[in-house]
C-alpha cells in the first residue's frame, strides 16, 4: 500500500486573469498492490475559493485503464462531463460553499495497459513546433512525416512499414542537442534543406557562405 497527499494552490492568473488566489485543495493517491489488479483511488477535495468564475479541480493519470484527465472536484457550480466514464463535475462547488457536488470525491481506477510515457525535453517540442513541413496545411505538426523523415545524423531513414515514407527515429529532424557528435553534420543537412525550399531572395541584408552551403537574411 501506498499513499501520497499533496496540497494544491491555484491561481488563474496564467490565462489573463487577476494574480491571486482562487482556490486551494488537496489530492489524496492509494495505491492497492495487495490486489489483482493493482486499483488506484484518488481523492479530490476543494477547500475554498475565492473568485467568481466556476473552475474545475482536477489532475491527470496514467497507467490505468482510464488514462487523462479527470475532475470531479470544482468550485462555483462547475460542470464536467467526463468522456471516459469517470464521474464529472455537477454543480461542483468547494467546502467553503453551500449546495452542490462538495465534500471529498473518490474515484478508483484499475492499474492496466497504457499509452501513457513521460513528457520529453522542452527542446524535443521547441524542434517540433519551430520546424515542420506542413504538408496538410493545418498549421501543426499532426503527421510524423512532417518533422520526423532524418536519423541524428541527419539521414533520410528508410522505410520501416511499407507505406512508401521513411521511417525517421522519432526525434525531430531540426532537434540537435542529443547528440553533440552529430550537431554539424546534422545542422547542415537541415539547413541545406530549408534553403534549398526558399524562394528568390527579395531583399538580402547578410550573407555568408561555407563551400555550397550558405545563409541569408531575407524580407
Amino acid at each position: 500500500m501506498f499513499h501520497a497527499k499533496y496540497y494544491l494552490a491555484w491561481d488563474d492568473s496564467e490565462q489573463g486573469a487577476d494574480s491571486d488566489l482562487d482556490l486551494w485543495g488537496t489530492i489524496d493517491a492509494v495505491l492497492d498492490t495487495s490486489v489483482v489488479p493493482v486499483r488506484l483511488t484518488v481523492t479530490t477535495t476543494a477547500v475554498a475559493e475565492g473568485t467568481v468564475g466556476s473552475q474545475l479541480f482536477g489532475f491527470t493519470v496514467e497507467g490505468t485503464t482510464q488514462d487523462g484527465f479527470h475532475a470531479y472536484s470544482g468550485i462555483e457550480g462547475a460542470q464536467y462531463t467526463d468522456p471516459s466514464g469517470v464521474p464529472g463535475c455537477t454543480g461542483c462547488r468547494a467546502l467553503s460553499e453551500s449546495g452542490g457536488q462538495r465534500s471529498a470525491q473518490s474515484h478508483i481506477f484499475v492499474v492496466g495497459q497504457s499509452n501513457g510515457r513521460f513528457t520529453a525535453s522542452p527542446l524535443f517540442y521547441a524542434a517540433r513546433w519551430g520546424g515542420f513541413d506542413d504538408s496538410d496545411g493545418d498549421d501543426r505538426p499532426s503527421e510524423r512525416t512532417e518533422w520526423d523523415v532524418r536519423d541524428a545524423f541527419g539521414v533520410m531513414t528508410e522505410n520501416s512499414d511499407d507505406d512508401g515514407l521513411a521511417a525517421g527515429d522519432g526525434i525531430p529532424d531540426n532537434c540537435f542537442a542529443r547528440e553533440p557528435g552529430a550537431l554539424a553534420r546534422g545542422l547542415r543537412a537541415e539547413l541545406q534543406r530549408r534553403v534549398g525550399a526558399l524562394d528568390a531572395v527579395q531583399v538580402l541584408a547578410a550573407e555568408q557562405r561555407d563551400g555550397d552551403l550558405f545563409g541569408q537574411t531575407s524580407y
